[in-house]
């Protein structure tokens, strides 16, 4: 019978090199474009946290799912959105939005351990708050946080007591646009981690 894998204690340079390690590992995904906070689905996609279960999802979207949805997975569809939820046992997964107008689609995938999701740390708030087509410049001018490496390279990693968020953009000027975010929190404090493409 196997063992589940347990992971060792990080430092925090461990952390932060291995998460943006992860980036550099990551695929781009869609370019930038307009925020599109006003469209129901869009808002409860960023609101999605590590840890939900489908009850919790259900209740956050606040609206039937498409019918034929199964155990697995929840879809929920507007005349220009998509939302599709995947679950893992009985936690949130991956979630990927779709703008049908547009074609963009963005992926977030989800790793939960322990108990409560998410964050509330100040690098967590930062990463919710990244938006599609922010430039390099911006993100940086507002994370709250020095930069811990990568400063003048396309994968720029902040680490904050037991919190990294790593950004990677199409470049390394501060004119590039993300495209790819990953906040972690360490294996001490619940390791917990999403991502985000963009």
């Amino acid at each position: 019978m196997n063992k589940p894998f347990r992971y060792p204690t990080l430092s925090r340079r461990q952390l932060g090199l291995g998460l943006l390690s992860g980036l550099g590992l990551a695929l781009a995904g869609c370019g930038g474009g307009d925020d599109d906070d006003d469209q129901p689905l869009y808002a409860a996609f960023n609101d999605l946290r590590a840890g939900m279960t489908r009850d919790d999802v259900q209740r956050l979207v606040n609206r039937a799912p498409v019918s034929g949805t199964s155990a697995s997975v929840l879809r929920w569809e507007t005349d220009t959105e998509i939302l599709e939820v995947t679950f893992s046992g009985d936690r949130i997964a991956t979630a990927r939005w779709t703008d049908r107008t547009t074609g963009r689609s963005y992926l977030r995938t989800f790793r939960f351990a322990g108990n409560g999701g998410g964050g509330t740390g100040t690098l967590y708030q930062a990463f919710l708050a990244l938006r599609p087509g922010m430039t390099r410049g911006e993100v940086i001018q507002r994370v709250p946080v020095a930069v811990s490496q990568g400063a003048t390279t396309s994968q720029v990693l902040w680490i904050d007591g037991e919190e990294a968020l790593g950004v990677r953009f199409n470049g390394s000027s501060d004119g590039s646009t993300i495209t790819f975010a990953q906040w972690g929190l360490s294996i001490a404090a619940g390791s917990r981690n999403e991502t985000r493409t963009f």
